[in-house]
């Protein structure tokens, strides 16, 4: 029930009390304010969380002497029947299928020849009795066309029996946007679109209770909105080394470049290809973070923030992408931009069928290592193969990425290119395991270098749920939920020590897992 529906439903509630208590009493309804506070909810205090289902005492009292031919309870989800005499105690049940939130309630009685009068009212803060064991919001993406438009994000927790819940307005919801200059999210959800932003599309992390899910608020139409100057809406990748191929894309560019210029973080580049909604530029040498601008006849646009690697030591994502095949024993993927020179890809598999063996391959010759693989045996007859395969020190240039295996049955993969990966000898240390239950885990090996790239990837038998806990993310699912059997996760472990990959499933079943480290180039 959203906000605008509870202030409905007490409204309507408070007017049928009114309207009851009038009758019954004979209270004169005068156009002037009623007295508040001349009843008192004593119990239960201010703030009571309370759970669906729950049967709640309420206990009223009158103030000052004062005597009521009527007493009833009003709120969004309660219009109780009057008491004619005290005690006034109610027996309020909360619905089973409210929504979680905070709700408020008063209580509103009638003196005989007089107005009627209200509590103070009290706020009951209903929320979820069992494990929320994952998280949904909806809408996943929410794009804005113009500054102070408004979305709603609608959040559902889901329990161990499959069942729902809503938690949009819960306390123990919280709403981060990663960029407020773009837009800005309430706390009950409700996103404010304020401007470009420095992302184009704008991250906002949803949480509850060590669950998270991550919505995109796009703001890219906002920066061509306007006709009398250049917008930039995209830059493709959005981190890089120096020399990395780019490529803008917006409106009102111009046809040809002319004195038209882009500069990264005020160092200007000398691109290789323009039009009016689409230029290609290299990054400059002497380039650091920052915006990238497009100006032209002297007008800038709007800037976009670009990572230049290199300069800030550490391992970045630059693209990701993954595919469910179905049966096959070949099967191709390509990366949407163009892989950058020196870059590191990995490839994270899942076929059907254990002992497979597998053969990676790409359009443009990188060389593709095994970095761990695991027979997960315990999905029965078959079981199936997990592994993560690995290019170093790549090529330029577009491409395509081809898997291929032995026994011809189910095949999923993810392909990911990042930066920041040492060009040879980049595998630091491995782990995998098998099992059955809701808590898949590599299980723990010991890493030799600070700041490596854990990359793994989990496999279940059956169509599954997954979450993740705080500090790894998941890049991948294959393919997208509530099907998924593959993810693809990653997380920059600071320090040297201990690691693990792990996820939670939503129900019970035979899962793989495995893990591979590897290091970063020093700067």
């Amino acid at each position: 029930m959203n906000q605008l529906s509870r202030r409905a439903v007490a409204t309507i509630a408070r007017g049928l009390a009114v309207w009851m208590l009038l009758l019954l009493a004979g209270t004169k309804c005068l156009a002037q304010d009623y007295p508040v506070g001349i009843l008192q909810i004593t119990s239960p205090t201010d703030g009571t969380v309370v759970h669906p289902g729950q049967t709640v005492a309420v206990t009223v009292a009158p103030v000052s002497g004062n005597v009521f031919t009527g007493v009833m309870l009003a709120g969004p989800f309660v219009f109780s029947a009057p008491l004619y005499s005290a005690p006034y105690q109610f027996s309020l049940t909360v619905p089973q299928n409210i929504a979680a939130g905070k709700y408020r309630i008063e209580a509103i009685g009638g003196r005989q020849g007089q107005t009627f009068g209200t509590s103070n009212p009290i706020i009951l803060d209903v929320e979820p009795a069992a494990a929320i064991t994952k998280i949904r919001v909806q809408p996943v993406t929410i794009p804005f066309s113009q500054p102070g438009e408004v979305g709603t994000l609608s959040v559902f927790g889901t329990f161990a029996d499959g069942s729902t819940i809503d938690i949009s307005q819960s306390t123990g919801t919280t709403y981060t946007s990663a960029d407020t200059t773009a837009v800005t999210v309430s706390s009950n959800g409700l996103v404010t679109a304020v401007g470009v932003g420095k992302f184009g599309n704008t991250p906002i992390l949803v949480q509850y209770g060590g669950r998270q899910f991550t919505v995109l608020a796009s703001t890219r139409r906002l920066a061509v909105s306007s006709t009398s100057g250049p917008g930039l809406a995209a830059v493709s990748p959005m981190s890089g080394a120096l020399g990395t191929s780019l490529t803008l894309i917006g409106t009102n560019f111009g046809t040809t470049q002319g004195t038209s210029t882009v500069t990264f973080n005020g160092t200007p580049g000398t691109p290789t290809s323009w039009s009016s909604t689409s230029i290609v530029v290299p990054v400059p040498s002497g380039a650091t973070t920052g915006n990238v601008v497009v100006t032209v006849g002297g007008t800038p646009s709007n800037g976009l923030n670009f990572t230049v690697q290199g300069t800030t030591a550490g391992i970045f994502l630059v693209q990701h992408v993954g595919k469910d095949i179905g049966q096959t024993t070949s099967a191709s993927l390509a990366f949407n931009s163009s892989n950058s020179a020196g870059n590191w890809i990995g490839v994270c598999i899942r076929a059907g069928v254990s002992g497979q063996k597998f053969t990676v391959a790409d359009s443009i010759g990188n060389k593709y290592r095994q970095a761990v693989q695991i027979n997960d045996t315990l999905d029965t007859p078959y079981g199936n193969t997990l592994a993560i395969f690995y290019a170093e020190n790549v090529r330029a240039g577009a491409n395509t990425i081809t898997v291929s295996d032995t026994i011809s049955n189910t095949l999923r993969f993810a392909i990911l290119e990042y930066t920041g990966v040492v060009t040879a000898n980049s595998p630091d240390v491995t782990a995998s395991a098998q099992g059955t239950g809701r808590s898949p885990n590599s299980g723990k090996a010991t890493t030799t270098a600070s700041g490596d790239l854990l990359l793994g990837a989990i496999a279940t038998a059956d169509p599954a749920n997954f979450s993740v806990p705080a500090g790894i993310v998941m890049r991948e699912q294959v393919p997208a939920e509530p099907n998924t059997k593959l993810i693809a996760v990653d997380q920059i472990q600071a320090l040297a020590g201990t690691a693990s990959t792990s996820a939670s499933l939503a129900a019970s079943d035979p899962w793989g897992a495995v893990l591979a480290a590897f290091k970063k180039a020093h700067p």
